[in-house]
């Protein structure tokens, strides 16, 4: 890793972009690439043998839903709100780049945590149940996500049961 490292917590999408450009570069045969953080944060320089410290968490968010408005949430206190808007509703993440995500990071190595939650509450998914047991199908070491907990119901517990170490609720 070459660049920023003050920040592996911002590195969910950054990541990402890792992982899939690395599995990008076995398929063209070539051993180097620079991936640009989205953020502003530099580059991140990869050459084949130089080991990439992959962070603790690998986050994603597959719905940009929420049912709350809080104030101490980005979503609602980013200086530029138009400019953020569209991250934050009506999008789900498709199913093949979840399963592409996490084929990516096995490839890579990554056993950590899996985190499915950042600035959303992750219920508003209707598919969450299945993405977790996907996700069970995968090397990674612990599950949990964050949530409001409006959207929990004993039919979702009783689903969620088990498949996830566990869930943070913000109150």
């Amino acid at each position: 890793y070459r660049g920023r490292r003050d920040s592996y917590s911002r590195c969910a999408k950054i990541v990402v972009d890792i992982l899939i450009t690395a599995t990008d570069m076995k398929a063209s045969n070539t051993n180097e690439c620079t991936v640009t953080d989205p953020n502003g944060g530099g580059q991140v320089f990869y050459e084949e043998g130089f080991d990439i410290p992959l962070p603790d968490v690998l986050e994603i968010e597959t719905s940009g839903d929420c049912n709350r408005t809080c104030n101490a949430c980005m979503r609602n206190t980013h200086p530029d709100r138009e400019k953020v808007d569209s991250w934050f509703s009506g999008n789900l993440m498709p199913m093949e780049k979840i399963t592409m995500i996490f084929e990516q990071a096995k490839a890579m190595g990554f056993k950590k945590d899996l985190g499915l939650s950042h600035f959303n509450e992750p219920m508003t998914d209707p598919r969450i149940v299945d993405i977790i047991k996907l996700a069970r199908t995968y090397p990674f070491r612990n599950i949990f996500f964050h949530s409001n907990g409006d959207l929990l119901t004993e039919e979702l517990a009783k689903q969620i049961d088990g498949l996830v170490d566990w869930i943070v609720f913000s109150v």
